[in-house]
């Protein structure tokens, strides 16, 4: 018959029970899926109200959608992040002037509280 070994039953135990326990988000932490400057920029007090994740999703397809409506602008490698009302642009463009186009678009979308544009430029072709 096998015997169980306690101690690594009770340490799986703890393990569960860590994981399982309330998270609660962290005013100096980075945001997650945004890098550098914007990333690290101080989260408002929960006494203020704050953008839920659902009108996060809503700005960012308003974000989308402004792009996609840009003439001259390829959006389709652009990636659109929103965090708290703060737009994170990533991927490329065909050229340089459609990165300040973008960033000119985002600013420009309702609710938008901030952009951070890390566009590059990317030749068709390579």
């Amino acid at each position: 018959m096998k015997r169980l070994n306690v101690p690594r039953v009770l340490g799986g135990v703890v393990v569960v029970m860590a994981m399982s326990a309330p998270v609660h988000a962290q005013t100096s932490e980075p945001v997650a899926g945004m890098s550098g400057e914007a990333a690290s920029m101080p989260m408002a007090s929960s006494s203020h109200a704050m953008p839920s994740k659902a009108s996060d999703r809503q700005l960012a397809k308003k974000v989308r959608h402004a792009l996609a409506h840009t003439k001259g602008l390829d959006m389709s490698h652009i990636v659109v992040l929103v965090r708290h009302g703060r737009v994170a642009l990533t991927g490329t463009v065909p050229s340089s002037d459609q990165i300040s186009r973008a960033a000119e678009v985002v600013g420009g979308v309702s609710g938008v509280t901030g952009v951070r544009n890390d566009l590059t430029v990317k030749m068709k072709g390579n």
